[in-house]
């Protein structure tokens, strides 16, 4: 039988789980004042017995039902959720106003081949060449940031 090697290796896990949960640690400070958490306690120097009888809260998937757990704090997690929510619609705002305006700049280029443009404080009118330069350059933009994902 199969079935017993895999019964007993899960009993066991699942004791020393338990006594995981109940660890011991000690602590101590060494000659240069800092303070030191181990689970051993030092030799010859003077050490506090600490006893941890809990462990924090597990989310995520139950062991033993596979069922999603509730966690312990999900009034927080609802609040971060929303608030990156909000953070990811502000960023696809600026986003979408980011490729209007570059959309708008290839039509103007596009559709106008006497164009000025400001260089260094002068306007300049721009030659075939920088035109279609500006053209190449705004579409692949509007190709890399601006495409309907």
């Amino acid at each position: 039988m199969r079935i017993l090697p895999a019964t007993l290796f899960a009993a066991l896990l699942l004791s020393s789980m338990a006594n995981a949960e109940a660890a011991t640690i000690y602590k101590w400070v060494d000659a240069q004042g800092r303070t030191h958490f181990g689970s051993q306690p030092p030799a010859g120097l003077e050490s506090q017995r600490l006893t941890t009888t809990s462990r924090p809260a597990v989310t995520g998937t139950s062991p033993l039902s596979g069922q999603p757990s509730e966690p312990a704090d999900s009034p927080s997690q609802k609040e971060i959720d929303a608030k990156i929510k909000r953070q990811v619609a502000i960023e696809q705002a600026e986003l979408q106003a980011y490729c209007t305006d570059m959309r708008t700049r290839l039509s103007q280029l596009k559709n106008n081949p006497r164009l000025l443009a400001e260089v260094d404080g002068q306007m300049v009118r721009l030659s075939e060449e920088e035109r279609q330069g500006r053209i190449l350059e705004a579409e692949s933009k509007i190709s890399e940031f601006c495409s309907e994902r």
